[in-house]
């Protein structure tokens, strides 16, 4: 199955995914994809969407979502 897959090869299929959105929905469907695919998300989400997830959290006030993106790069 697919949780068998090394790390490597989940973010390479992340990467051949449509948007931020779907790798999101694959991320949260069981915690191993989630632990894998949230840190190859805000990579992403820093090199492709002139991070967008920090301007979010900024203005929504979510200091958890910022310092993940602020890490990211």
């Amino acid at each position: 199955p697919m949780l068998r897959l090394a790390s490597e090869l989940l973010r390479s299929i992340a990467t051949q995914l449509e948007s931020e959105r779907d790798v999101n929905a694959l991320a949260r469907t069981n915690s191993r994809l989630f632990s894998c695919l949230d840190p190859f998300l805000y990579r992403h989400n820093v090199q492709q969407s002139e991070s967008s997830a920090l301007r979010w959290a900024a203005l929504h006030g979510q200091g958890r979502t910022a310092r993940k993106a602020i890490g990211a790069g």
